[in-house]
């Protein structure tokens, strides 16, 4: 599976501490599969300063069926999306 990260800076390690707090998914590093979105983003970013740069990942999808592993798949919005949202927009 391909992912893809829009940005302004290239990641050389991906450091999970540097996200910001109470964003919709919560602290972390984000991935999405559609390039037009990443590629959006980076342009956002870039406005500010920088310029625009989407990393591309590939991730194997065995990982999803690692039991160390709990990832949270969200397809489309339903109340579980929206609460998990919710939660996190208003963590501390």
């Amino acid at each position: 599976m391909e992912l893809y990260h829009g940005t302004t800076q290239i990641i050389q390690e991906i450091d999970l501490t540097r996200g910001r707090h109470r964003t919709d998914f919560g602290q972390g590093f984000y991935l999405g599969s559609n390039l037009d979105v990443a590629q959006r983003w980076a342009k956002s970013r870039a406005a500010f300063s920088g310029r625009p740069i989407v990393m591309k990942y590939a991730l194997n999808d065995a990982i999803f069926s690692d039991k160390s592993v709990n990832p949270l798949v969200f397809v489309e919005p339903t109340l579980e999306w929206l609460d998990f949202v919710r939660d996190n927009r208003h963590k501390g």
